[in-house]
């Protein structure tokens, strides 16, 4: 068959064959790296950014709630102040918590949210009431509650 094949022709089909197994080798790479490029963005977002929101939380209660009452309790931050610092630290708390409960959670993760889930509703109870002893004065007092 080749033998019938012109020098032209032999030579075309030698340039033409690599060209399309390169051609080839090309659009299978790109498709890799664009598969490749979405399974890292998925890694992040279910696995990378949650941390993230979980230590926004964290930080929430415990600098936000607990360092400003005790800011309060040692008359470093007045009644308003607490007060604002206890709504933003709420905020944060139920917005990066929403947002982590979005994020594909595995099965030790839905068990430890199911957890959790009554620790954070005991923690936000004993914050409404630590509000409701500030108009009293009584959070001043109260040492055993934070």
């Amino acid at each position: 068959m080749l033998n019938q094949m012109s020098v032209r022709a032999r030579l075309m089909l030698l340039i033409a064959a690599p060209m399309l197994a390169l051609i080839l080798m090309i659009v299978l790479g790109i498709s890799n790296a664009g598969q490749l490029n979405s399974n890292f963005k998925e890694l992040y977002n279910d696995r990378m950014s949650p941390i993230a929101q979980l230590k926004r939380v964290s930080d929430a209660y415990a600098v936000s709630i607990v360092d400003a009452a005790h800011k309060y309790r040692a008359g470093m931050l007045d009644e308003s102040g607490i007060r604002q610092s206890f709504s933003r630290a709420q905020e944060q708390i139920d917005d990066n918590w929403q947002a982590y409960s979005a994020t594909k959670l595995t099965e030790d993760e839905k068990r430890l949210v199911m957890r959790i889930t009554p620790m954070m509703q005991r923690a936000d109870q004993l914050t409404s009431e630590l509000l409701g002893e500030l108009s009293g004065g009584q959070l001043r007092a109260a040492s055993a509650v934070v």
